[in-house]
């Protein structure tokens, strides 16, 4: 049995200055996936974009795979203001701001048609209104893919399945509560460290 939940990546940043009157500067972007990954992709094209819009004037440092700390780390940095900016999971942003756990909860999208409406328009101001009260602003969202629940001790098609199995979970609250719901015992674990976990 897989358990879909919807895996969005946030930027987040706390202030822009105003680059028409300031000599050009660098700006430090955190991004807790590595380079080729859609987090890479989205980084990569914001780069891009503030480059060629500032004439150069201002520079996009990009430090891919957490070089800067895990998500959690960097999305800290971004609300105390000591890092401009931060890529990283949805569910990483939850324990500053306990309304954009809505998006971590399971089944709450079919396919990803539904995911792009949820995140854009409308939704996309109730979300970044939120984020507004933690110390961030939404500039884009991309998406990976569902959550799907896999272990080592066998095969699981049915909630019964979960009963007493370890899991790694983001720190949300919203998924803590969901895999003990189905049976499960979560830990909470950065993205950082679950390959040390896992051994």
């Amino acid at each position: 049995m897989s358990l879909k939940k919807l895996c969005v990546l946030t930027l987040a940043f706390l202030f822009m200055l105003n680059v028409s009157a300031m000599a050009a500067v660098n700006y430090k972007v955190a991004v807790g996936d590595p380079e080729d990954s859609e987090q890479g992709v989205a980084a990569l094209a914001f780069k891009k974009y503030v480059e060629e819009k500032t004439n150069g004037e201002v520079k996009i440092d990009l430090f891919f795979a957490g070089a800067l700390g895990d998500e959690s780390e960097a999305f800290r940095n971004v609300q105390k203001g000591t890092l401009p900016f931060a890529v990283g999971g949805i569910a990483n942003l939850v324990p500053f701001e306990k309304k954009l756990g809505l998006l971590t909860l399971p089944y709450l999208f079919e396919n990803l048609d539904e995911v792009v409406a949820g995140t854009n328009g409308k939704p996309a101001e109730l979300l970044n209104g939120y984020a507004v009260k933690a110390g961030f602003r939404i500039l884009c969202w991309t998406y990976t893919d569902f959550r799907y629940i896999s272990n080592s001790k066998h095969p699981i098609k049915k909630l019964a399945d979960i009963k007493d199995l370890k899991f790694r979970v983001p720190q949300s609250a919203v998924l803590i509560a969901a895999y003990k719901a189905f049976g499960g015992s979560p830990t909470p674990i950065s993205w950082a460290e679950t390959f040390t976990a896992l051994q």
